[in-house]
């Protein structure tokens, strides 16, 4: 009894499901590292065994294990599988409870049913070995994140009271220099004020009048002057003012073209260039009919399997590498969740019992026989 279970613990490493014929079958899956905040704890990852009484056909895994390890015949190992399930049945009957050592135990509840309690202490995931769940010790923050908040309110406080400061000033300073940069603009009208007039702003005319006078005068008196009196009284302040006109007129934009160089668009002369429609390009998984997944039917009773898979894609590349070890096999079409691989086909029990011998002694590869 404690060889089965070993055997049982061994195959759960590196299979997804172990049936143990007219008992049950064995179902391992995936469990992600899981952190617990409550105690501070880390948990690798793992595999987790649950039980499932209804899977009780012999897919021919354990038994051909038994048969490789034990180096005894198919037959023999199938007696020791019925010998080992007959005996549970037994103590279940008797204590309510059958212990697997390394994968679990079995009780009897009070509803009458059977229920499977896995070995925690048991890490079927062949990629966490080595690693244990550990006890990390929680820190406490609290009094670092109250620091660092007053930190954060004090230099907000200091921030906030520069950019009031600033916005002050600006709104402070900006008429200022408004003021200063539109001032030289501006500065003839300084010239022009007559402080002791009602209408200071009215004294343009009068203004011009006086200057003309002196420049006449500085003639007369310096007739070498001449010329800076001329400049003066015809200084560009004193010429007529003219405005361009908002908008372009028609000979305006022509000039402008004709300046600059852009060709005339002639309409007439606009070639219509016919632009071919697009053929609509199916997607590749359209074209394609996708592979079917179901196996083949074979017709023959008996089988040499070279493998038993859950998925298509893992019978796929156990195919691809028996073909390259020079074989012929076949995925069989998938029976009750199992997807197997054949090397040989045949209707006479002995000869694939013949076959079976012959690459065991080989060595090459593990098989076992299926019986249909």
């Amino acid at each position: 009894m404690p060889k089965i279970s070993k055997y049982l613990s061994d195959l759960l490493y590196y299979n997804d499901c172990v049936i143990l014929p007219g008992f049950g079958g064995f179902i391992s899956s995936y469990k992600p590292a899981e952190v617990l905040h409550g105690n501070g704890s880390l948990i690798p990852p793992c595999k987790v065994v649950a039980f499932n009484m209804h899977l009780r056909e012999d897919d021919g895994l354990i038994t051909d294990y038994i048969r490789r390890v034990s180096g005894i015949t198919y037959e023999e190992a199938i007696l020791v599988i019925s010998d080992f399930v007959e005996n549970a049945y037994v103590e279940l009957g008797t204590k309510s409870r059958f212990d697997l050592p390394g994968v679990g135990f079995f009780h009897i509840s009070n509803e009458n049913r059977l229920v499977f309690n896995p070995d925690n202490s048991m890490n079927f995931l062949p990629e966490s070995f080595g690693l244990s769940s550990f006890h990390f010790p929680v820190i406490d923050v609290s009094p670092t994140i109250k620091r660092r908040q007053k930190e954060r309110a004090k230099k907000e406080a200091i921030y906030g009271n520069a950019r009031g400061k600033t916005i002050r000033r600006i709104i402070v300073a900006t008429p200022i220099i408004a003021a200063l940069a539109i001032i030289p603009f501006y500065s003839h009208l300084v010239e022009s004020i007559n402080l002791s007039g009602i209408n200071p702003f009215n004294t343009g005319n009068k203004r011009m009048e006086i200057t003309e006078k002196r420049a006449v005068n500085t003639v007369i008196n310096n007739p070498e002057d001449l010329e800076f009196a001329i400049d003066y009284i015809t200084a560009k302040k004193n010429a007529l003012y003219y405005s361009e006109p908002d908008t372009l007129s028609n000979e305006g934009l022509e000039a402008i073209r004709m300046k600059v160089g852009f060709p005339e668009l002639n309409l007439d002369t606009v070639a219509v260039v016919d632009v071919p429609e697009q053929e609509t390009v199916q997607p590749v998984s359209s074209l394609k009919n996708p592979e079917t997944k179901s196996g083949q039917e074979s017709p023959f009773k008996f089988h040499v399997i070279a493998g038993s898979f859950v998925d298509y894609e893992s019978a796929e590349k156990s195919l691809a590498q028996l073909k390259q070890q020079g074989f012929t096999p076949v995925i069989l079409q998938a029976d009750k969740g199992r997807i197997r691989i054949s090397i040989m086909g045949s209707d006479n029990r002995d000869e694939a019992i013949k076959k079976i011998d012959s690459l065991k002694n080989s060595g090459s590869i593990s098989v076992w026989l299926l019986t249909r």
